[in-house]
């Protein structure tokens, strides 16, 4: 990046270590209730979640002034209000499974290593070559391709999932932390479980 690193503050500790918990809550679940496409998609989670902490660009952080955490709580309820906005406009909200206790983890844990590998170490990576704005772009675009794999070609789909990729870019580039991305995309899919 080329200002200044995301930082690992304790509350993006905090949706990794609940992100783990997940993780194996799921595997040893799904498994034994017959939900292979989920206990998949936890694995492709954790992969992503390891590529975000090696490949991205981090400055541990676990003090942190008043004001940098007013920052992380007003990009908290930018990206929030934002993403859930386009998701509403997009009437986009979406389920993979009734079984809400699995869901439960699932909304975490999905959001969580989404926002490390597409926010802490794509967005940081590509920042790094050509500035924040390209970055937030390129990164938010494929993060909408990734997407595709479980929405397909739907364009109203796709458009909403990019919109909300460029908001969560924002919201780190403002906060210089994932704790706003991770928060508002956990929110979003936790909405999606509840609403559908």
């Amino acid at each position: 990046m080329t200002e200044e690193k995301i930082r690992l503050d304790l509350g993006s500790f905090l949706f990794l270590l609940i992100s783990i918990l997940s993780f194996t809550f799921i595997s040893v679940n799904a498994l034994n209730i017959g939900l292979t496409k989920i206990s998949l998609m936890s694995v492709v989670a954790i992969i992503l979640i390891i590529l975000g902490i090696v490949l991205g660009d981090y400055q541990l952080e676990l003090k942190m002034d008043l004001a940098r955490f007013g920052r992380i709580i007003e990009s908290s309820c930018i990206a929030l209000l934002g993403a859930i906005i386009v998701q509403l406009l997009g009437n986009q909200f979406s389920v993979v499974t009734s079984n809400y206790s699995i869901l439960g983890f699932f909304v975490v844990l999905m959001a969580t290593a989404e926002e490390f590998f597409f926010r802490g170490a794509l967005l940081s990576v590509i920042s790094k070559f050509s500035g924040y704005i390209v970055g937030i772009f390129v990164s938010s675009l494929i993060w909408t391709v990734f997407h595709y794999t479980v929405y397909g070609s739907n364009p109203q789909v796709l458009i909403v999932i990019f919109l909300s990729g460029l908001i969560f870019g924002f919201a780190v580039f403002h906060s210089k932390s994932l704790f706003p991305s991770i928060f508002a995309h956990s929110i979003v899919n936790l909405l999606g479980v509840l609403i559908r």
